[in-house]
């Protein structure tokens, strides 16, 4: 996957418009629009810019989508929070079974 296309992802995700996005980096819609497309390579000074309008990390931005995408979101302190560290969101099926059994183990062991 190329970072035109998690660019596009994660600003759709985000429901952040090009526009937006091209107004914090102080480029024209059509140059940004053009990087998405992966018609035209950007500086490297934009990708701090980039990682952080998108709320994300830099290398987020270079993540291979067949790899496992994972998201961190840091506890508020809110009541309606009630989970003490950070969230993981795991999409390869195999990690997720392979976590389950290591927190059984974990289990059985403190049992």
């Amino acid at each position: 996957m190329k970072i035109g296309d998690n660019l596009r992802i994660i600003r759709d995700k985000l429901n952040i418009s090009q526009q937006k996005i091209a107004d914090f980096l102080d480029v024209d819609r059509k140059t940004y629009m053009s990087w998405e497309a992966g018609k035209v390579d950007f500086k490297n000074s934009y990708i701090p810019k980039l990682a952080e309008i998108l709320k994300v990390e830099i290398n987020d931005l270079f993540r291979d989508g067949s790899t496992d995408n994972m998201s961190k979101q840091q506890n508020t302190g809110s009541k309606d929070n009630p989970m003490d560290g950070i969230v993981v969101l795991i999409t390869e099926k195999d990690a997720v079974n392979e976590i389950v059994q290591l927190l059984k183990k974990r289990i059985e062991m403190s049992g």
